[in-house]
């Protein structure tokens, strides 16, 4: 008797994000997913020293992910700049049971241009380039750029951002892919 193969759906992933820059300063972030409800990202915001200036965590909750005004580190507002926002899955099995049951316990059901592999693992990530430029009093205006950057499945590798790409490699030499979130 042959054993019985269940065939699991990959899940082409795609998330749509709208930065919103408050006239104070602030930073939140509304998207759509369709990830799984339950699925949990971290979200940190770098300034152009490619220094870490905010962390957050969210869930997905009924295709969506919203993540209350953000300040920097400082409890400041965000000065005047160009930020990078960097948006990743927690690594598959930190998920809940739940979300595991879709995307597989190493992320082996997760795929398309957002999904990053390496030998143990995929997630999902993805940049954003965001300007923040001050006016005139107190009003802020800001510039959402289109997706851009590097986001490695190594925290200390490939941090090498090109406008206009968005690539998402576990090392240097894996290709761009062109792209929008």
């Amino acid at each position: 008797m042959k054993p019985l193969l269940l065939a699991m759906a990959l899940l082409d992933v795609s998330i749509t994000v709208h930065p919103v820059i408050e006239s104070n300063g602030t930073v939140s972030i509304n998207g759509e997913t369709n990830l799984p409800d339950g699925t949990r990202l971290v979200v940190d915001i770098w300034n152009a020293s490619q220094e870490l200036v905010c962390q957050r965590q969210a869930t997905v909750s009924k295709g969506a992910i919203s993540i209350a005004p953000m300040v920097g580190r400082d409890g400041r507002p965000f000065a005047a700049g160009e930020y990078r926002i960097y948006a990743v899955t927690l690594l598959p099995g930190l998920q809940p049971t739940e979300v595991q049951q879709v995307i597989g316990t190493r992320g082996e059901y997760l795929s398309g241009n957002l999904a990053s592999s390496n030998l143990s693992y995929t997630i999902v990530g993805f940049t954003r380039l965001v300007s923040i430029t001050h006016r005139s009093g107190s009003a802020i205006s800001a510039a959402v750029g289109q997706a851009v950057g590097t986001i490695a499945t190594q925290p200390t590798r490939n941090r090498h951002v090109e406008p206009g790409a968005f690539t998402v490699a576990p090392d240097s030499k894996a290709p761009s892919i062109g792209g929008e979130l």
